[in-house]
């Protein structure tokens, strides 16, 4: 087996560690091309957080009042639930 190869079982072995589960290795690129993969397998706080933002200023923008709405971190980090339901 070639140095590249492996790598590539290496990474496979890391991302299905990380989900839990098998992905389909049959071809690698197609298999992550879409990136749903690698999302899932690291889902990063900053990310997060800017879908959470994005949300809101949407809101925002549909008409939805500012003290209707709750903050970032009111929902990633579970501080004031009460405000997000």
């Amino acid at each position: 087996m070639s140095n590249n190869q492996n790598e590539e079982q290496a990474a496979i072995a890391f991302i299905e560690s990380t989900l839990g589960e098998s992905i389909n290795c049959d071809n690698i690129q197609r298999t992550l091309r879409s990136g749903v993969i690698l999302c899932s397998a690291r889902p990063l706080p900053f990310l997060q957080m800017e879908n959470i933002h994005n949300f809101l200023n949407a809101s925002k923008e549909l008409g939805v009042k500012p003290n209707n709405l709750f903050q970032t971190s009111d929902l990633y980090e579970g501080t004031d639930m009460n405000k997000v339901e």
